[in-house]
């Protein structure tokens, strides 16, 4: 069972990345967790002809970015709540620096934040947020451009019935205590679709039964010509606070040539999003 000690939650200072940092703050104060900030600063790259330009250039966006993250963490403090808090500032590319932190200080959640609707994603989080979800081997939790933090009561799991789907669906509900939520887990597939599912939802339903008789869970299938828009029409009708889904483990040709719904989901997302590495 994974449990939430420490969220890392990189920020660019935009107003996108404050009211991600707004959420992160108050899901590490209700789960007592450890929050990390986090700003990468590309190294300056105007004067690569005159060596000592660059780091000097380079030097000062790290120390404003290292005052920029103080002010952004007395402002998260001013609103409450005791969180033990770590500030990192890093030199590289987002994506990666990001997924590098991560695994480095051990972090057990990476909220983030991203425009939904299908719009274009904007600057740190912007098309970085998905490549974090590729890169990242813990649970990416993606904050929609306008979110407000609130207890999660309703979790919808999206599934492909495959079969590590039971263990995925129960680490879901374990990440999220101590919030008592209930459990919607739907399975969108396109109309006409035959076959290819591991498991149905039958067995999931078995599987619960036996093993968490108190868990309140129920199970939907529906069918979209649009995978990720009926997962979102299914979280929208179910009233749910959030969605989880599982990223599969693929090679980079595999991800090269195969469609990810997951990261569909994330570009239109109008409900929080938790990706939980397979």
């Amino acid at each position: 069972m994974r449990i939430i000690k420490k969220i890392l939650c990189p920020t660019d200072f935009s107003a996108l990345a404050e009211n991600a940092a707004r959420y992160a703050w108050q899901l590490a104060d209700v789960m007592q967790s450890e929050l990390v900030l986090l700003n990468v600063v590309f190294p300056d790259t105007e004067s690569l002809d005159m060596p000592t330009a660059v780091l000097s250039a380079t030097r000062r966006k790290l120390d404003d970015a290292e005052q920029l993250l103080a002010v952004a963490e007395e402002g998260l403090r001013k609103a409450g709540g005791e969180v033990k808090t770590t500030r990192w500032v890093e030199i590289g590319a987002a994506a990666p620096i990001i997924a590098q932190v991560a695994d480095r200080e051990g972090v057990d959640l990476i909220v983030i934040g991203a425009r939904g609707g299908g719009q274009s994603l904007h600057r740190l989080l912007g098309s970085n947020t998905l490549d974090v979800v590729k890169l990242s081997k813990a649970p990416v939790w993606i904050v929609p451009e306008y979110a407000s933090f609130k207890p999660i009561e309703t979790l919808l799991f999206a599934t492909d019935l495959n079969k590590s789907a039971p263990f995925h669906l129960w680490e879901a509900s374990q990440m999220l205590k101590p919030y008592g939520q209930i459990m919607r887990c739907v399975h969108v597939s396109r109309p006409g679709d035959e076959g290819g599912a591991d498991l149905s939802l039958h067995d999931l339903e078995a599987f619960f039964t036996q093993r968490a008789p108190g868990l309140q869970v129920s199970f939907h299938e529906l069918a979209d010509t649009d995978i990720a828009n009926g997962i979102q029409d299914a979280a929208f009708s179910l009233n749910a606070d959030l969605i989880a889904m599982i990223r599969p483990n693929r090679s980079w040709i595999e991800r090269l040539l195969h469609h990810s719904e997951t990261l569909s989901l994330a570009r239109q997302a109008e409900i929080p999003l938790l990706v939980i590495p397979a």
